[in-house]
């Protein structure tokens, strides 16, 4: 996910929404999709909200997202849809984002960082 996904993630189904973390984050950082720079990627703590940034190269937590369609159905943020845990949902279209509702095993690094470094 995004930097901005990972924080709409914290302030709905993490620490920082209205029920807690019922996302089942760990205090910890996170990796996003999003560049600070050439050789950086963001990093959210999913503890507490702060943002960072980190080396592409450097393991993370990762936690995969989807999106989906859920018009005209009631399903509302925090509710279990479809294997997961909606974080996000446009009310006029019904798209929504969804959160796995465990993290990846391991930790990652960003993009093709290790196979670039293969070469």
């Amino acid at each position: 996910p995004s930097r901005y996904e990972l924080l709409e993630m914290y302030s709905t189904i993490g620490n920082g929404g209205p029920d807690g973390n019922i996302g089942g984050f760990e205090s910890n950082y996170y990796l996003s999709s999003s560049e600070s720079s050439a050789n950086g990627a963001y990093i959210i703590n999913l503890g507490g909200g702060g943002t960072a940034s980190d080396g592409k190269a450097n393991g993370r937590r990762a936690r995969f997202i989807r999106s989906a369609s859920i018009f005209p159905t009631d399903n509302q943020v925090g509710e279990a849809y479809e294997g997961g845990l909606i974080f996000y949902k446009d009310e006029a279209s019904g798209e929504c984002y969804i959160a796995s509702l465990e993290d990846v095993e391991d930790e990652y690094v960003w993009g093709c960082q290790e196979q670039m470094d293969n070469l």
